[in-house]
């Protein structure tokens, strides 16, 4: 591994939970243009650390260091979709701050009522959405979730156009879809296992 990486993320003893630390603490690090996947049984923490990372959620103790300057990007695994007023998929990314003309798999849907997409589109207009954006370090709940074969396709093309200094971290329980992905599966043990 390249050890000239810049690091993006530190970890120190990181010690997650709601009232009570509920794993190890995890100490890693998370360098420019690394993929990665947690996997594991549900509630092995995957989300909780993805949770604690984008702010969701404040450490029971330890250091959560991300670099200065470095820019990250939470999709939650679930997220409910707009019912108050009939925005349409262009009205989504332009409050995502993203460009449509950057995303041509998704143009299909730019058009068309939030409330009107299936699961998958939704989904993928979501995914697009995040990955779209500058930020260095790309965090993903789930991503596969909700996803037919044509949607699951689409959703893999787009992570494969990360940039080279971009990295991700994503949780995932469907191993096909890790491997496809180019990410390399990570679990919450080797995480807190200190040799």
């Amino acid at each position: 591994m390249n050890t000239n990486k810049q690091t993006y993320l530190q970890l120190d003893q990181l010690r997650l939970g709601y009232q009570r630390p509920l794993l190890e603490p995890i100490s890693w690090s998370l360098k420019a243009g690394e993929r990665w996947a947690l996997n594991g049984p549900n509630g092995s923490g995957k989300s909780l650390l993805l949770k604690t990372l984008s702010d969701q959620l404040i450490p029971l103790g330890g250091e959560c260091l991300w670099s200065q300057g470095v820019r990250w990007v939470f999709l939650a695994q679930e997220h409910q979709r707009p019912a108050l007023w009939p925005l349409k998929g262009h009205d989504w990314l332009q409050a995502m701050g993203v460009q449509p003309g950057h995303l041509p798999l998704i143009e299909h849907l730019l058009n068309q009522r939030l409330d009107q997409l299936s699961g998958g589109q939704w989904q993928l207009l979501r995914l697009a959405s995040v990955l779209a954006t500058d930020a260095e370090v790309i965090l993903l709940d789930e991503p596969s979730n909700h996803l037919d074969a044509k949607v699951r396709s689409q959703s893999l093309t787009l992570l494969s156009q990360l940039q080279p200094h971009q990295s991700l971290l994503m949780a995932s329980h469907d191993q096909d879809f890790i491997q496809a992905s180019g990410a390399q599966p990570l679990t919450i043990e080797e995480l807190t296992h200190v040799d």
